[in-house]
């Protein structure tokens, strides 16, 4: 029985091995990438159900498997601990950027239910407390621009208070799948990517093939 209590995680499909290395991958782009991904929803969501079944199934060995309890708890914990540092790393991009991703629909479609209702309190919080900074120091105020001085969401456009992703940063990462050559506008050099390869380029370069799946960050 104890050979076959992670079995799901040793076959292709929506379970498993193959959803437990998606998730690393998930992670580390999250990780590496300056700006904020969309959200992985079905991918979380089976991964924790996957944790649950687990856990569950685990609690069922008996004194005679507990190196086998050991073993799969050992990799659980990896699971969970990626898991939750996934989940960490976009919410301190959301704090970091919430003005930015306020300024866009297309943004905030990136985000998850829970994360779009964080970044609606969040931004309020935010808003409300430079309100009252300025409001307690209004004569030292007086003299700086009004952009800086309230956060005003018909004109966030132009305040120096929004904090953009610095997608001209450069990054590591590793070609999944040959890529179809393209130019970077820059210099006109023509680049291609083959499997395999480990590069280090500018993530606006290789923006869009971070979110095919194209390649990953490393």
């Amino acid at each position: 029985r104890a050979q076959q209590i992670f079995a799901g995680m040793d076959e292709a499909g929506p379970s498993g091995v193959d959803d437990a290395n998606e998730l690393r991958v998930a992670f580390l782009n999250e990780k590496f990438a300056p700006e904020l991904l969309p959200h992985c929803d079905e991918l979380i969501q089976r991964i924790m159900e996957l944790i649950e079944d687990q856990e569950g199934t685990i609690a069922e060995l008996d004194s005679r498997e507990e190196l086998q309890r050991q073993l799969y708890e050992m990799e659980l914990e990896r699971i969970k601990y990626q898991l939750r540092e996934y989940l960490r790393i976009r919410l301190k991009k959301i704090t970091k950027t919430a003005l930015y991703l306020k300024l866009s629909d297309e943004q905030q479609e990136r985000l998850s239910q829970n994360e779009r209702e964080f970044l609606e309190d969040y931004f309020s919080i935010y808003k409300n407390h430079v309100d009252k900074v300025w409001d307690g120091a209004s004569e030292a105020a007086e003299p700086l621009p009004g952009q800086i001085k309230c956060i005003d969401e018909e004109n966030l456009e132009s305040s120096p208070l929004v904090v953009k992703p610095k997608l001209e940063s450069h990054v590591f990462c590793q070609v999944v799948r040959d890529c179809e050559p393209f130019t970077l506008p820059d210099n006109d050099q023509v680049v291609e990517l083959r499997q395999g390869d480990i590069l280090l380029m500018q993530y606006e370069h290789i923006r869009g093939l971070v979110q095919d799946g194209s390649v990953r960050l490393t």
